[in-house]
């Protein structure tokens, strides 16, 4: 029973940290969800966190990274924890190649600790970050500053991820650019990039502005962020770092579409148009036990979700969640009762997701519609429905696909995001970003034909019936 406990806080507490950041609504205080006394490096309350879980169930090893939020991952002391299966078996902890000099014997006590009394995983947890941060302070007292002027002197981290990923970076870039043009940005921007927070703990959306506005076409990233003595090069290259940071998930793959994944996937695109895929993003999670071992029990199944280009932001670090009743959160009805509604059609998804204006430097297209590929576990609590299309009392189609309801998020997995663009202008079977700009402007410039025929007829009709009357 020992075992299956410490096994299941595992899974909790791994879980947590596979790309599923705590919204604001319901943020705690626990592993990597500190509420951070912020506001610059020199301030005093300025705290470490854990940057990254991940659990290797054959060793029984949990890796803990511990750093600050403006620390590139590859600069956070590493730490490891083994934690044996059987109740008898005694927890060790001892720290990785990145860790601080002393750290051996502090992480020696917590350990002891831990084999004195039972300790949870998640307090265990707590103990190594405070055992971490007093090593590091014990050897430097302004390592705090220190750290953070090691930080934005060296952004190779982002410079590397910008070369090997470029559309990856283009389209996290997009979507913050899209979460922070919206009306409800306090909402839909989250989490918010720890940089700007000021010292009251308010969020500065002027200062993400400025830096969102300035940064440089990604081929220009590796030159612009050279000049880390300019503070607003500092805060481009850190909110380009808390970007590329996506907890447990990584970005794995930028697929090229082909013409019959082209076919397979297009959508229906503003102006009677059709929107193709220009790429697909895949992600890799980390270890989720809990998640694994739900699909092995009850099997799974391929969905599709989509929702407005400004929500993707959240999406892709808090995780798909259900807002029914949510006034400022929920865009759709709950037809189906509450939870997180996916299809197995990506048509139907693809109806829910509105497109939005992208980055204004982005190399993908000018306008962009993102569908999420979601593993879903068909956990008893999923509903599965389908739904009828009505003209008066006559069907006149049925999908064939159905909706699936999930109230528990644990029982989604996104996969992939599927990304719809103008098109790349060398592309002939995708249209272009300057003949789709063209045909919105036009559209936007002279009404439909059909819908000022409609009126002048309909306004004829009253004034006829005027007259006669």
């Amino acid at each position: 029973e020992m075992a299956r406990g410490r096994d299941a806080e595992i899974a909790a507490l791994v879980c947590s940290f596979n790309g599923k950041f705590p919204t604001r609504q319901d943020r705690t205080c626990g592993p990597g969800r500190r509420q951070l006394l912020r506001g610059g490096a020199n301030d005093a309350g300025a705290r470490m966190m854990v940057r990254w879980l991940k659990w290797n169930d054959e060793e029984r090893l949990l890796s803990v990274g511990v750093g600050f939020a403006f620390e590139a991952l590859g600069q956070c002391s590493n730490v490891f924890v083994y934690i044996p299966s059987c109740e008898e078996g005694t927890i060790l902890i001892f720290g990785g190649e990145k860790s601080p000099s002393g750290s051996g014997t502090e992480l020696e006590s917590v350990a002891c600790r831990a084999a004195e009394k039972r300790t949870p995983i998640n307090v265990l947890i707590e103990l190594i970050v405070e055992a971490i941060e007093r090593c590091e302070c014990s050897i430097d007292p302004d390592f705090r500053t220190n750290k953070y002027q090691h930080a934005v002197n060296d952004f190779s981290d982002v410079v590397e991820f910008a070369s090997n990923k470029r559309k990856t970076l283009d389209t996290l870039i997009c979507l913050a650019v899209a979460a922070n043009r919206s009306f409800r940005r306090v909402t839909v921007f989250d989490p918010f990039p720890d940089c700007f927070v000021d010292l009251c703990g308010g969020e500065d959306f002027r200062k993400l502005d400025d830096a969102l506005r300035n940064i440089p076409a990604i081929s220009d990233i590796s030159g612009h962020l050279s000049n880390t003595a300019n503070p607003s090069v500092q805060d481009i290259g850190l909110l380009l770092r808390f970007l590329i940071d996506m907890k447990g998930v990584a970005a794995k793959d930028e697929m090229a579409v082909n013409m019959d994944t082209v076919k397979r996937h297009s959508i229906d695109g503003p102006n009677g148009s059709i929107s193709y895929p220009v790429f697909e993003l895949q992600l890799e999670h980390g270890n989720d036990p809990e998640f694994e071992a739900a699909a092995r029990e009850y099997g799974e199944v391929e969905t599709f979700h989509g929702s407005s280009l400004e929500n993707f932001h959240c999406i892709l670090r808090c995780g798909l969640k259900s807002f029914s009743g949510n006034k400022e959160r929920m865009s759709t009805g709950d037809v189906f009762g509450e939870g997180v509604y996916l299809s197995s059609d990506i048509r139907l998804a693809s109806s829910f997701a509105k497109r939005g204006m992208a980055w204004e430097k982005s190399s993908i297209g000018k306008f962009l519609t993102v569908v999420a590929c979601c593993r879903v576990v068909l956990h008893p609590s999923v509903k599965r429905r389908k739904e009828t299309v009505k003209v008066g009392n006559r069907p006149m189609d049925e999908f064939p696909h159905t909706y699936y309801v999930v109230r528990e998020p644990r029982y989604i997995m996104t996969t992939s995001l599927i990304i719809f663009a103008d098109g790349k202008n060398n592309d002939p079977h995708v249209p272009s970003a300057q003949q789709r700009n063209q045909n919105l402007e036009q559209a936007g410039r002279w009404p439909n034909f059909s819908i000022v025929l409609f009126v002048l007829i309909a306004i004829a009709s009253m004034v006829a019936r005027w007259v006669w009357s």
